[in-house]
């Protein structure tokens, strides 16, 4: 509905499949993203600060809830003017194409391990959340069981990580907020 009032750039509107992005693919043609990220993050195990999501591990509440105020200021229309608090303020519809969903599972550039000539160059995760003083994303690596930042890394949209949901949950507004509570 955002998109297709021209309220939003970079939600698509057709679903579009695309055969050729698999696992296996990525590992073998992975790249490195031209911006230097911060190496890996140190998980945090303190008691009642974390709030642990069933598909991809421990998050702090506090980067979970500025994530969906962040969105919401770019997406909530005000009534008024039909416009979002975002394009009242600096005159721009809201480009929002670069904001992915967490727990969508993705490939990450293993920058750290030598590796051998037939050697896989990524690894698997999820996105957790988005860094506060970078532009890199936080990722849960599922090889080295570890929280990292990181820039370099590919998108399975196309593969779902949710039983019987597909891609439909990606933007749905509903199921995401349900998933904070």
């Amino acid at each position: 509905m955002l998109a297709k009032n021209g309220l939003v750039e970079g939600v698509p509107l057709k679903l579009f499949t695309n055969k050729h992005n698999c696992v296996a693919c990525n590992k073998g043609k992975q790249h490195k993203a031209s911006y230097k990220a911060i190496s890996a993050v140190k998980t945090i195990s303190e008691p009642l600060k974390l709030l642990h999501m069933d598909l991809f591990g421990p998050t702090s509440i506090r980067k979970a809830v500025s994530t969906a105020c962040y969105v919401l200021n770019r997406v909530s229309i005000t009534n008024p003017h039909n416009k979002t608090p975002y394009e009242l303020l600096s005159g721009k519809v809201p480009n929002i194409s670069y904001l992915k969903p967490f727990g969508c599972q993705v490939t990450i550039l293993n920058t750290s391990d030598h590796l051998g000539k037939f050697e896989g160059k990524a690894n698997e995760g999820f996105l957790v959340g988005y860094a506060a003083n970078s532009k890199a994303y936080r990722v849960y690596n599922l090889y080295s069981k570890k929280v990292e930042e990181t820039l370099n890394l590919k998108y399975l949209e196309d593969k779902p990580n949710v039983q019987g949901l597909g891609q439909e949950w990606y933007f749905d507004l509903d199921y995401l907020t349900d998933s904070l509570c």
